[in-house]
């Protein structure tokens, strides 16, 4: 199986990438050969050419597409977005050779690795309150990171160490970030690990063939929470935090950065990661993105939900009470007093022999 290490493809472009900024800025954020600095910026502009170059670098592709690659992440932010398949090349086609080692359940598999996308948010100047609103994003990049290091990393960010992360013991889908082992069906072993959704919205947990969790079988995913999967999903990473500055630094770092189809950094990409991202983007639709709801978003609004519901259930026990307790009382009273029985005769007068008087 050919599985590319990312942080071997950093390193590799590390190794190649050029001298045009100083050493200590090139070792951890490393421009490839071939890419040309731009005077202007397509996310952050500043009054101080010094400062500027410091936080950012334009760079131009042969297209003359221009992409900004920032240098300090402070007042940013890292929000996901998508999850994508990446078909790993064979030598050979899937079924063309006996004996392949993708052979199961009866006939031959393709290979995919799963990556997470995710956009960089902010003005370089942190509000947590419009942090990730849509127009605080960059769309135009696509930072794609294989799927367990974008995990372990906002994990680690939401939920502090992955050691920590199970509950106490109990398993949920944090437990799976990295292929592991699951149930046996048929003799044959099978594992979980992370999967795209049908819609690649979402992370879920997937069943596979293989111990490297590239070969997905059919079985559905299994019951889980995916509680902390939502959080990674919806929230924000702050790259002004002491946690989320190191983290960040790592995920952009170690991401590819995908435009048009290409990486913008010229990274080595064997498996055509953002070529794949392209295809999988070209009809996503962000223009009606209000916001992206972290944690705290979501638990105020179920709060406010659940609180309105409880003031209107709350005022129409009390129009119910109030009407049986006065009007539905006052209608029982006037309809006893309509139906007290009177007495037909008096002893006022006598009447004939009876002794009595007509009332």
């Amino acid at each position: 199986m050919k599985l590319l290490s990312l942080v071997g493809t950093a390193a590799a472009a590390r190794s190649s990438s050029s001298s045009i900024t100083s050493p200590a800025a090139e070792s951890v954020f490393p421009l490839s050969r071939g890419l040309s600095l731009s005077s202007s910026s397509a996310i952050i502009s500043s009054s101080s050419s010094s400062q500027s170059s410091r936080e950012h670098r334009t760079l131009e592709d042969a297209d003359g597409f221009t992409y900004t690659y920032l240098n300090d992440l402070s007042g940013y932010s890292l929000a996901y977005s998508h999850c994508v398949r990446v078909k790993i090349p064979q030598q050979n086609d899937d079924d063309a050779v006996e004996g392949n080692t993708n052979f199961y359940n009866g006939r031959y598999h393709a290979q995919y690795s799963i990556y997470a996308t995710f956009h960089v948010c902010g003005a370089g100047n942190y509000d947590a309150n419009v942090q990730c609103y849509a127009n605080n994003c960059n769309y135009d990049v696509e930072y794609a990171a294989p799927i367990a290091d974008y995990l372990d990393y906002s994990l680690k960010y939401f939920y502090g160490d992955n050691d920590n992360n199970n509950n106490n013991g109990e398993v949920d889908e944090s437990n799976y970030i990295e292929c592991a082992a699951a149930f046996q069906e048929d003799g044959m072993q099978l594992y979980y690990g992370p999967q795209c959704s049908d819609d690649g919205t979402s992370i879920v947990i997937g069943v596979f063939y293989d111990d490297e969790c590239t070969i997905k079988t059919k079985h559905d995913s299994p019951d889980l929470g995916y509680n902390k999967f939502a959080t990674v999903e919806s929230g924000c990473v702050d790259c002004s935090s002491d946690t989320g500055a190191e983290i960040c630094t790592n995920m952009y770092g170690d991401a590819y950065h995908c435009a048009l189809g290409k990486d913008q950094r010229g990274q080595q990409d064997d498996y055509s990661v953002c070529s794949t991202i392209k295809k999988a983007m070209s009809s996503v639709d962000y223009s009606h993105v209000k916001k992206r709801h972290a944690g705290a978003d979501m638990f105020l609004k179920v709060f406010f939900v659940f609180l309105a519901c409880s003031s209107v259930a709350g005022f129409l026990f009390l129009s119910y009470a109030y009407y049986i307790r006065h009007i539905r009382l006052d209608e029982a009273k006037v309809e006893g007093e309509e139906c007290e029985p009177r007495s037909e005769f008096t002893l006022d007068s006598p009447v004939g022999n009876g002794g009595g008087t007509m009332a």
